[in-house]
């Protein structure tokens, strides 16, 4: 039809275009037709569009209802009697309404083939890509229905509902979408089992999540065209009959602390992504050698989120990767600015979140808003304990948690009894706004700091060893971000009396778990701002402060706390305290070279511990162990003779009273006994059964110590493949915790492993650098020290000296 038909449509076309800030071509590249298409609609003059064409053209410009109804009305001309039936075109007379997106696909061949073959195989006919706003679901759904159309003789169809805001036009759009209009009083949904009954097509239906209560026509129209096979996007699923839900994933991450070169970038969806975009916008953006880590970093903290991604990337332009990454702190205020021609909630991040939080009920707001004081996640039993919203049953809260889920702003890790509930950090960040503006959020973080502050002291007790230490440092390990937030809560708000009771509560924990720096530093802030005086919990404090300091190897600093807490314990008249700290402080003592002075002390300690009851078995299994690896080092006979008693009482001990790690403690100086004796297979049988005894208790620092130890005793045995991969291991995980004295038995262990290989500049290098160390870092206290100065003597004997030394500095 020509004339004034087509002359009105044109002129509306163009008023919507132009008020959108879009030019032919922007509009084309965004419905999927072409730009001399939209150029000959808005001239007039030609056919009027199907109503197909009308629908991709409403959605790309998103229109409103009403602004949708009148642009279909100036093309519904040309649309009555197209073909035979209520309507229609002529049976397959169009292979479908999929536009093209203008980028490439990334990342996403495994969820396409997975999703594909639910609707190809005939396991499911509703399928529902579900997630956040940002994650890709368009872009995956547009991939699946692209992928599987040549199977479909009619074709596949896409119906953006993206545009609409009442669910009773949800028909209208499915009919707009194929072309169906009503005609001689038929109702619309029989027009479509009509046109669909005979039909075999795939229906691409996207952005539903808002639109819920009007889908119960999809249920319909599948039920009553059995060649039908419709593939949903959603943020929630659309709880019909038969409905197989696909989450969508975020894309890949490199691991962290996993090193990513220049390719590196492309095996990873997420750093890939960025590198396009970025080059979208700066065509010759090449990230260097020092950039890749702030690309991968941000990937990471935009939790792989393909929109937050391309948002970022988007600033390349202005921001090298390090400049960006520090911004990324407040990243919704930063990620705006997307395309034109993305729908208006896809501009920014916050306006995709505000669209998610506007579908859900009061409390689900509520619930969520409240979620965000909780860093890496929560079981139902801790946000039941710090939500306590009045009113409301543990029934609520499971209500309020399965909406947030359906509405994808939270997800369920990990499986087993106790699974835990997790927001992505940038819609964590957005609940954190929401609490904020809601005036609640000072006492939701209260409730939360003492929620984690009785968790940190119930636990504490129970990682001093026995049955159930290795479940508590497993339970605080989990629990460790919000344990960090709480603590970053209480320093922040001046509250010092709660954060020396958390620190103190968790001082052991990051002893063993390796967190010297951490811990030490918010032990020295705690501390700094509270008054001195005679507590118990500023003395254990400061002795915390001071074994942290020997795992940094700063002897100064770890004798000077020890002292401090060992006064403040006599003054207490607490003489468990007291005897624990003499034998740290000992052997803090003898990493300083006063072997007098630390041998005394653990003498003492000895003596005060011994005759207590069952409860004193940590505090005297300690001073057992030390003091006797540091009789084995000296290698006298009768240094080694109380040496094996000193372990032997120590053994009996840990087994009486159940204490796995006091056992583990003298089965390292059992196997170093055994290995000095001439026996390796059974020194190595002793240090394999201590490293699995810490292995199962979670104590990374004494695992590593049994691991380093047996390293020296494969060597010995001309094992030196696997002592090398040992020392290597072993050095790498005391780098990567900051353990400098296990950075230098490492370093030892690998020059032993050059010498037995005849690599003699090798191994002076590594003995020079273990040694460089030693003069700032001291060591710890091994039994390895007979073991490494023989290793030494045979590397420099009969060598090069002047190569040797040149090597050495």
């Amino acid at each position: 039809m020509a004339g004034t038909e087509t002359a009105t449509f044109g002129v509306l076309l163009r008023s919507h275009r132009l008020a959108a800030g879009l030019t032919q071509e922007g509009l084309a590249e965004r419905a999927g037709i072409s730009a001399r298409a939209v150029g000959d609609l808005e001239r007039g003059g030609g056919r009027l569009p199907r109503l197909e064409t009308v629908a991709l053209l409403a959605a790309a410009l998103e229109l409103s209802p009403e602004q949708t109804a009148e642009l279909r009305t100036a093309a519904l001309p040309g649309a009555v009697g197209a073909g035979p039936g209520p309507g229609l075109a002529p049976h397959g007379a169009s292979p479908g309404t999929l536009p093209t997106p203008p980028t490439p696909l990334l990342g996403r061949e495994e969820a396409v083939a997975e999703v594909a073959a639910l609707l190809r195989e005939g396991e499911a006919r509703l399928v529902t890509l579900t997630g956040p706003g940002g994650v890709g679901k368009t872009r995956l759904g547009l991939a699946v229905a692209r992928a599987l159309a040549p199977a479909y003789p009619d074709g596949a169809w896409l119906v953006a509902l993206a545009p609409l805001a009442d669910p009773a036009l949800v028909p209208a759009a499915v009919a707009g979408a194929l072309g169906v209009v009503e005609a001689g009083g038929q109702p619309l949904l029989a027009g479509l089992a009509a046109h669909l009954r005979h039909r075999h097509l795939l229906l691409l239906v996207d952005n539903c999540e808002h639109l819920l209560s009007g889908l119960a026509l999809v249920a319909e129209m599948l039920a009553a065209c059995p060649g039908l096979a419709v593939l949903a996007t959603s943020r929630a699923p659309l709880g019909l009959a038969g409905e197989r839900e696909y989450p969508t994933p975020p894309l890949a991450l490199p691991d962290t602390g996993q090193p990513v070169s220049a390719n590196g970038l492309g095996h990873y969806a997420a750093t890939a992504l960025f590198v396009q975009r970025a080059r979208a916008v700066a065509p010759d953006y090449a990230p260097g050698e020092a950039d890749l880590p702030a690309v991968a970093a941000i990937c990471r903290r935009l939790d792989g989120l393909p929109l937050a991604i391309e948002l970022a990337a988007a600033r390349a332009r202005l921001l090298p990767p390090a400049a960006l990454l520090a911004r990324l702190e407040h990243s919704l205020a930063l990620l705006t600015g997307g395309p034109r021609d993305a729908p208006a909630r896809q501009r920014t991040l916050r306006r995709t979140l505000d669209w998610s939080h506007a579908l859900l009920t009061e409390p689900e707001r509520a619930l969520f808003r409240r979620l965000a004081v909780f860093a890496g996640g929560a079981t139902l039993e801790d946000i039941a304990a710090v939500r306590e919203v009045a009113d409301a049953g543990p029934g609520d809260m499971l209500d309020g948690v399965d909406g947030l889920m359906r509405a994808s702003l939270l997800r369920r890790v990990g499986q087993g009894n106790e699974p835990r509930f997790m927001m992505l950090e940038t819609i964590r960040e957005y609940a954190a706004e929401r609490l904020e503006d809601s005036g609640e959020a000072e006492d939701v973080r209260a409730r939360h700091a003492a929620y984690y502050l009785a968790l940190a002291e119930r636990a504490e007790p129970h990682l001093w060893g026995g049955a159930d230490q290795r479940a508590w440092l497993d339970r605080l390990a989990a629990e460790h971000d919000n344990l960090r937030a709480a603590l970053t809560w209480s320093e922040g708000r001046g509250d010092a009396g709660l954060a020396l009771r958390l620190v103190a509560a968790l001082g052991e924990f990051w002893l063993i778990a390796g967190h010297a720096a951490e811990g030490r530093r918010h032990l020295e802030r705690a501390l700094a701002a509270t008054p001195a005086g005679p507590t118990m919990l500023r003395a254990r404090a400061l002795a915390c402060v001071g074994r942290l300091a020997i795992q940094q190897a700063d002897r100064a600093g770890a004798v000077a706390n020890l002292q401090a807490g060992l006064a403040l314990f006599r003054d207490l008249g607490d003489d468990r305290w007291t005897a624990w700290t003499m034998a740290i402080l000992g052997n803090a003592y003898l990493q300083l070279g006063d072997r007098e002075r630390g041998i005394l002390l653990f003498e003492e300690s000895l003596a005060l511990s011994r005759g207590r009851g069952e409860s004193w078995g940590t505090v005297r299994g300690i001073p057992l162990a030390l003091l006797a690896w540091h009789l084995l080092e000296r290698g006298e006979p009768a240094a080694t003779a109380r040496a094996m008693a000193l372990l032997e009482e120590g053994l009996a001990l840990g087994r009486a009273v159940g204490n796995p790690e006091i056992t583990a403690l003298a089965l390292v100086g059992l196997g170093w006994a055994a290995h000095y004796d001439g026996g390796d297979a059974r020194g190595a049988a002793l240090l394999e059964e201590a490293a699995g005894l810490f292995g199962a208790l979670g104590h990374y620092q004494g695992e590593l110590d049994a691991r380093l130890s047996l390293g020296w005793v494969r060597l010995h045995a001309g094992e030196t493949a696997w002592a090398a991969e040992l020392f290597g291991a072993g050095l790498a995980l005391a780098h990567e915790r900051g353990s400098r004295a296990r950075v230098v038995e490492g370093l030892r262990g690998l020059g032993a492993v050059a010498a037995r290989r005849g690599e003699a500049g090798r191994a002076a290098q590594l003995f020079g650098a273990a040694e460089r160390l030693c003069e700032t870092a001291g060591t710890q206290t091994y039994p390895s020290g007979p073991a490494y100065e023989r290793a030494l003597a045979a590397a420099r004997a009969g060598g090069d000296e002047a190569a040797w030394a040149a090597a050495w500095e």
